[in-house]
């Protein structure tokens, strides 16, 4: 597995900042716009429907006017050509990540695609904590806690172990001794 965040200058047709944004980057990761099929999606801590699901993320948001910096955390994991792992493994794999980077009592939309030639996730978070109101734009070292837990899944559910951060700095280590 690999996984990349998405920055919000990385989409430009999507700022994260707004209501109008938390719909936008929903549709954009539901492939609403392009009309391609989403094989599966999840809502954690939100309701089931989607357009309830995004008004509940944008009234949240609405709650904190003190932050100007992103209120959206959007972040991408995908699998070896040969891997597709199944939807209880994927569910499991989402909150694994988000748990790591701080974000398990946090409102978040998942989306499966498999329209491309690699399987993968998206996972958006609203980085406003639902009762608290506060902003957790992004974890310190968000990169490196992601890697480490992916290869802890990668084992835990028998995935191809991709050579990530921890396993490249093992090998200079190994090079240099």
């Amino acid at each position: 597995m690999i996984s990349k965040r998405i920055q919000p200058e990385q989409n430009s047709k999507i700022l994260y900042t707004d209501k109008k944004s938390t719909a936008n980057l929903i549709k954009y990761i539901e492939n609403i716009e392009t009309g391609k099929k989403t094989h599966k999606r999840w809502y954690i801590n939100l309701p089931k429907d989607k357009d309830l699901a995004i008004v509940k993320m944008q009234n949240t948001q609405a709650m904190n006017t003190s932050t100007s910096q992103s209120k959206m955390y959007h972040y991408i994991v995908s699998f070896e050509n040969s891997e597709k792992p199944n939807d209880q493994v994927m569910l499991d794999i989402e909150i694994n990540l988000s748990q790591a980077l701080g974000y398990q009592e946090y409102q978040r939309v998942i989306s499966i695609h498999d329209n491309i030639e690699h399987y993968h996730m998206h996972v958006v978070i609203n980085t406003i904590h639902p009762t608290k109101f506060i902003n957790n734009n992004s974890p310190s070292n968000d990169y490196y806690i992601r890697d480490k837990k992916m290869r802890e899944l990668e084992k835990k559910h028998s995935l191809s172990v991709n050579n990530g951060i921890e396993i490249s700095r093992h090998r200079e280590k190994q090079i240099k001794n």
